[in-house]
Formats: C-alpha cells, structure tokens, sequence
C-alpha cells in the first residue's frame, strides 16, 4: 500500500523517544518527550497553484528532519504511527543523525 501526500504536505515518521537521561537514569514511558526529530516516509509531487506559484519539496524520503512539538496530526497508516505536516513545518535537516551525538550547528 502505498500513500502519496498533496497540498504541500509530507509524511514523517518520529524517532523513538528518549528512554535513558545522560546521566544514566531510565525513564518510565509516561515520563518520556515526543521527540521532534523524524525520517521523512513521504513527499508530495510538485504543483502550481491558484496564484501560478509553483511548489517544490525541499525535503526528500529518507531525509531526518527537525519540527515543531506540536506540529502535524498524527495517524496510523500501514501499522506505523506516523504525523502528516505542511512541508513549510520542517525547521531543517539533519545531517549525519545519530541519536549518542551531541548536536553540532
């Protein structure tokens, strides 16, 4: 089965949340963040809108991307929970994601 965002939105899977602190404590699941860091699952194809402005994805499948917190409404599709968002939603993309790493800008 496959699922083809539109209208500027793209599918993004969450990384799995942090379940041990850096000082080594473990976390119950209730205690765990959302993560705000996911792998883009899909993108939607090009179009032009009612202006004539033309939409083009900035992000590509297989992308690790940063949004916000709140951001996207989350569903189920194919057995995986995943959040579909406006493309304009994504703050970057991370590159060289490793979950031990501290982040370098």
């Amino acid at each position: 089965m496959i699922f083809k965002p539109l209208n500027g939105q793209v599918v993004v899977k969450r990384t799995s949340a942090e379940k041990v602190t850096r000082g080594g404590i473990v976390l119950p699941d209730n205690a765990q963040k959302e993560s705000q860091i996911g792998t883009v699952k899909a993108v939607f194809e090009p179009y032009t809108d009612a202006d004539g402005k033309h939409h083009e994805s900035q992000v590509s499948v297989g992308d690790v991307v940063l949004f916000p917190k709140y951001e996207g409404e989350e569903f189920t599709f194919d057995d995986e929970k995943v959040l579909l968002m406006k493309h304009t939603a994504i703050r970057g993309v991370v590159i060289g994601y490793d979950e031990q790493q501290e982040a370098r800008f």
